[in-house]
Formats: structure tokens, sequence, C-alpha cells
């Protein structure tokens, strides 16, 4: 995917992010659905995938019945925030997990090792419930729907940037 594919995937999963924080009601439902959706295998939740489909640009859809590797990391960057919350402009996976020190690095390396899609969102649960355990801790759900859309293309260049994050992060 290209590099203006990337920004404009990043910019939506901001936009809705910033939607789903806004106190009002009706709202609280949709992050309800959302945060529900967490728990579920990626792109299970009818009513999170409906509301989705109800407003993604026509150039992520899937065209084949089946997710698109942008609306699974879409849907997974939505649920993860609404049940995990905190967005932090700029920090990536591998910084927030770095920012937990040692407690992180077993479910790190599982993410690591992850092989399909609903292994690697299973071991990205973990390690995001752990991220948001710690009070002043998050990371941009934007950056992480484009690294999930890259993962599904080339996981190890993805990990690849995720432990350099971690790392370089850590000797700082």
């Amino acid at each position: 995917m290209d590099t203006e594919g990337k920004t404009k995937i990043r910019s939506y999963v901001s936009s809705r992010i910033k939607i789903l924080s806004i106190d009002k009601s009706d709202l609280k439902g949709e992050k309800a659905i959302w945060r529900h959706a967490f728990a579920k295998p990626v792109c299970e939740d009818i009513k999170a995938w409906s509301l989705l489909e109800r407003d993604i640009p026509g150039d992520f859809a899937g065209k084949t019945g089946t997710p698109s590797y942008v609306e699974n990391a879409i849907y997974m960057a939505i649920a993860a925030y609404a049940a995990c919350g905190s967005n932090v402009e700029n920090v990536s996976l591998g910084q927030a997990a770095s920012a937990l020190g040692d407690s992180s690095r077993n479910r790190f390396t599982r993410l690591e090792k992850s092989r399909s899609l609903n292994e690697l969102w299973m071991n990205l649960k973990s390690i995001l419930r752990l991220i948001s355990s710690k009070k002043g801790t998050g990371l941009d759900y934007g950056l992480l729907a484009r690294d999930i859309t890259d993962w599904q293309f080339d996981s190890i260049r993805t990990i690849r940037k995720w432990e350099r994050d971690y790392y370089h992060k850590n000797t700082k």
C-alpha cells in the first residue's frame, strides 16, 4: 500500500476515535458495541461491522463479501480503542509496550510470533490490556490500523518495526 493510502487509513481511524471520545449518550451506545467487538474474533461482531460499513470510504471496502485488509485493520483499531482507550498521537505499539518495561516483554514476544490475523488479534488484545492498565500510557490507534494493514502484507517487516520502536524507546 502506498503512503497516501496509509495516511488515509490513519486519518480515518483518528477521526472515528475523535467521534467516539465525545461524551454523548448516542455515542456511548456505539462505543459499547465496539467494546463488545473487542472480545470477539476479527470482524465477527455484526453490530460493530454494520457501524464500520455505514461510513467507511469505498476504496477501503472489500469487493468479494469478505473484509478487506484495510477493513480488518480499521475494525481492530476502533475496537481496541473502545475497549482500552487513551489515544496518544505518534506513539506506536512498540513505544507504548516499551513504556511498560519488562512486564510487556513476554506478551510482545507472543505478538511477534503471530501467524494468522486472529492470532495477532488475540495477542494484540493481551498487550493492549496491559498498556491500558498503566496510567499515562496509550498509543496512536491510527498508526496501529496502518501497522495491522501492513502486517497482513508483510508480517516480518511490521514486527521488525514494532521491535525497533520497542527497543529504541527502552534505550533512551
